[in-house]
């Protein structure tokens, strides 16, 4: 599913931005790490503002979950 997701246009953006916006950590990392990272690099670009904030203002739940750290590794991976 989510090769088919990574597939898509900026009309997938506003549904990964209500995911990186919500609190369930879990959900956040997966998407990071199986769907974001997969992205078109002109719709990934679209999400660096969620990425920047999760990697440097991660709740205690997000670092629990460890989605600081995947989020840096997709920063660091597509936009360094």
């Amino acid at each position: 599913m989510a090769s088919l997701l990574a597939d898509s246009h900026q009309e997938i953006v506003p549904h990964i931005k209500e995911i990186l916006n919500s609190e369930d950590g879990i959900w956040k990392y997966w998407t990071i790490d199986l769907l974001v990272d997969d992205l078109r690099p002109e719709v990934r670009a679209l999400l660096h503002g969620e990425l920047l904030r999760l990697a440097e203002t991660p709740t205690q739940n997000d670092r629990l979950e460890g989605v600081d750290v995947v989020a840096r590794r997709v920063l660091m991976t597509h936009f360094e």
